[in-house]
């Protein structure tokens, strides 16, 4: 188990929430990160020792925390990475590589990648 602090765990909560609206989720969604994100930050005492104390429940605790970021939240603690960051992570790596070929824009970047699971110009130029 990893001591973050709530620096960390908020910065990658932002980081979610952008990466989040950069794909064109639902707005409710971005904001309930960005809103999780400021209350982690705001917060005196360790996120990482209330989640070690008193678990998902404890965490649930936080405004703007509910079930489904209190578990992002705990494999932040647990293991360090949270899975669904490093996806849209490479998501948005791949989108932006494909943007860069001229005649495709951003949308048309992410369908590729998304629809066709094109992540690189290699597997473009075997598509095409």
């Amino acid at each position: 188990m990893s001591d973050l602090n709530n620096r960390h765990i908020a910065e990658r909560l932002e980081e979610t929430a952008g990466l989040l609206e950069e794909h064109g989720t639902d707005p409710f969604r971005v904001r309930a990160y960005m809103h999780a994100a400021a209350s982690v930050r705001s917060r005196p005492e360790s996120v990482s020792r209330l989640y070690r104390d008193h678990g998902l429940e404890g965490l649930e605790t936080i405004p703007g925390v509910g079930p489904s970021i209190a578990r992002a939240i705990r494999e932040l603690v647990m293991r360090g990475r949270l899975p669904m960051l490093d996806r849209l992570r490479s998501a948005s790596d791949a989108a932006t590589l494909l943007a860069s070929v001229p005649g495709i824009g951003p949308r048309l970047a992410r369908r590729l990648h998304d629809e066709l699971h094109i992540a690189t110009l290699e597997d473009l130029e075997a598509a095409a």
